[in-house]
Parts: structure tokens; C-alpha cells; sequence
């Protein structure tokens, strides 16, 4: 089976500093590279095939810890998300559709961006949501639903008088100077 590489558009949102704060884990971007490139290959409806990404997003790194003792068993994580760490592919692959779709992560609404988990329908502020459409990230842009609720209150009264220039100089007034005692000293 040939191997395509798939290019990758330039858009992040990644943080380089965003890395693991322990020694244990190494880092190891092939395994992110292989199996996000084909999840994006099938999103993209390209034949079964061996598609690794030639890149992981600008700011984002792949790292691994063996699970304690048991060699058979390794943790990986994709760092680089201003969250935190993905923990596995169908957590990072609607975080990243959408970076190579839109070229940034303004308005993501991934579970990553907004918090939460997607089947139960919280956001990140804990509000119920009706659809997925209706939760975005509170890093990017207002929510739909706050923006709904913002209609219903009463339009605002029309505005006074226009000021222009600057205010006008008030006469000076003339004012006492306060007593000054003088001081003594004790013995």
C-alpha cells in the first residue's frame, strides 16, 4: 500500500509552551501524524489508504507515557490546545476539521474549545444547550444563546444631547486655604 502524504493548512491556534510539566512522557508526533491523517483522509472521502499529515498544526506536539508498570499499555496526549491536552483522536479531530477548514479556531465549537462533553449538551459555563450550534467556545465570540437572550430586553432610550469640543473652562472659585496649625514639639 503507497503512502500520501497529506499537507496541512498553516492555521493554529497551538501554543509551543503548552507541554508536559513532568519528565516522564517523550514526545512522539508520528502516532498523532498517522492516525489524524486518516480520520481526516475518510472525512475527506478518500479511498482506504495510508495518509499520514506532513505536519501536526503550528504549536502542537504528540507525547507518550508507558501506564505504570505495564509496558503493554502507553497514555498519549496532543499538546498545544489553550485547554490542555487532547486525549485521543475523537477528541482532537473536530478541533482540527475545523482549524484546516477555516484557518483558525474562532467560533470552534469542538468539545476541546467549548468544554463539556458533546452528548450531554454543557457548555463550558455549565448551560444546557439546546443543539450543538448553540455552544461556542467563550475564548472566541459571544454564544448564540446569549446573543438571543441579549434581544429580548427593552431597546435602549435615545441618547441626550450631543456634546462636542471640549468642556468649557468654569471660572475659578476662589476657596480658603485650610488652617495650618503649628506644630509643637513635646518634651
Amino acid at each position: 500500500m503507497s503512502m500520501i502524504v497529506l499537507p496541512i493548512n498553516k492555521g493554529s491556534d497551538g501554543d509551543g509552551r503548552r507541554r508536559p510539566k513532568t519528565d516522564g512522557p517523550i514526545r512522539n508526533d508520528e502516532y498523532w501524524l498517522q492516525r489524524m491523517g486518516e480520520e481526516w483522509a475518510k472525512a475527506l472521502g478518500k479511498p482506504k489508504g495510508n495518509y499520514p499529515l506532513d505536519t501536526l498544526p503550528d504549536g502542537y506536539g504528540g507525547w507518550e507515557k508507558v501506564r505504570g508498570n505495564d509496558s503493554k499499555h502507553v497514555d498519549r496526549y496532543l499538546f498545544g490546545h489553550v485547554k490542555g491536552p487532547a486525549r485521543s483522536i475523537p477528541d482532537i479531530m473536530p478541533h482540527f476539521t475545523y482549524l484546516m477548514e477555516h484557518g483558525s479556531a474562532f467560533g470552534c465549537n469542538c468539545k476541546l474549545c467549548v468544554g463539556g462533553s458533546r452528548a450531554s449538551g454543557v457548555g463550558a459555563a455549565g448551560e444546557k444547550s439546546s443543539s450543538k450550534g448553540d455552544r461556542q467556545s467563550p475564548h472566541f465570540a459571544p454564544s448564540t444563546a446569549t446573543a438571543s437572550r441579549a434581544q429580548s430586553y427593552a431597546p435602549l432610550p435615545p441618547p441626550g444631547p450631543k456634546l462636542v469640543g471640549r468642556p468649557k473652562k468654569q471660572p475659578d472659585v476662589e476657596m480658603a486655604s485650610p488652617s495650618r496649625r503649628k506644630q509643637v514639639d513635646e518634651e
